[in-house]
């Protein structure tokens, strides 16, 4: 660059840095006339008189006139005080001034048109963005639902599954009791009973009271566990049994499943093979009814007597 050019940039930012009004396209080489505001370079209002303007060029000419001021070049110093000079010949001048002016006002118009519009925009843009936000939003919270949604079908076809299953293992279990008893598989009964008839209850006890239902082939006892099982040899005697009232209010019965080995076995003890076995026993038999409740009152009744025999030693 040549020294002039160098002082001629220098001179605008110069100019700018002072004087806000002198915009980019100045410093880019625009003439820079068309952007300066005289006013604010004589630090004077728009409604200044002549003997303002005056007053106000004399203070500035003491600071810019290229013999008082050293802060730039002669150069520099030319130019700005020529400014000065152009400012005061504008303000001075009624037609250049009300053209200067007219101007203004368009500028500020544009101004103000272009803030307008810029607000505009902006609210534009705010609004856009918003319906963004809430299209976003409104996408993620359709997600998470169908999120959910199918993990309430994975739940529902899980617990659906499940419950299908156990029903099915109920169904097998069923199927198979049937099986048992239409095959003659339910012949053993297992009882329970409660501590204070323990001292009480025996082998010999468990087939008296069951013999009379025709059928016993054997009785197994576990005193330690209060249990028993009994073996008949056809599932109706077993039906009857566990049937009976009576012995239902002493003893819990339900149905072994499955046949016992064949055999009076004895759970506790090893067999006395000497013994004979209950199958060999006739079960007793009665003429009508009466009899048969005389029979198993008896046998109640004395294991109502042990009991209490029991307690009082």
């Amino acid at each position: 660059l040549s020294s002039s050019s160098a002082a001629s940039d220098v001179y605008k930012r110069q100019i700018n840095a002072e004087y806000g009004e002198v915009k980019i396209a100045f410093l880019l080489g625009m003439n820079e006339e068309e952007h300066i505001n005289w006013y604010e370079l004589l630090g004077i209002s728009e409604t200044a008189t002549t003997s303002q303007i005056k007053k106000a060029y004399r203070l500035k000419a003491r600071d810019w006139h290229p013999d008082t001021n050293k802060k730039d070049t002669k150069e520099v110093a030319a130019k700005k005080f020529h400014t000065l000079t152009k400012a005061q010949e504008i303000l001075l001048d009624e037609g250049k001034r009300a053209e200067f002016d007219r101007k203004c006002r368009a500028k500020k118009e544009q101004r103000k048109r272009k803030a307008e519009t810029d607000t505009k925009l902006s609210a534009m843009l705010d609004k856009l963005n918003q319906k963004e936000n809430q299209y976003k939003k409104q996408k993620l919270e359709e997600s998470q639902a169908r999120a959910r949604s199918q993990y309430e079908v994975e739940e529902l076809r899980r617990e659906s599954r499940k419950q299908r299953e156990e029903q099915e293992k109920k169904n097998v279990e069923k199927a198979k009791f049937y099986r048992q008893t239409a095959t003659g598989a339910l012949t053993t009964i297992k009882i329970k009973w409660k501590t204070k008839h323990s001292a009480v209850i025996t082998k010999d006890t468990l087939e008296s009271l069951f013999r009379q239902f025709g059928g016993m082939e054997h009785v197994l006892l576990n005193p330690k566990r209060r249990m028993a099982l009994v073996a008949f040899n056809s599932s109706e005697s077993a039906s009857k049994a566990i049937n009976d009232t009576r012995l239902a209010k002493q003893f819990k019965m339900s149905f072994a499943i499955g046949n016992i080995p064949p055999g009076p076995i004895d759970v506790n003890e090893s067999l006395n093979t000497d013994k004979v076995s209950p199958a060999s026993i006739p079960p007793p038999t009665f003429q009508n009814d009466e009899q048969r409740q005389t029979f198993e009152d008896s046998v109640l009744n004395k294991m109502r007597q042990a009991a209490d025999a029991k307690r009082a030693q």
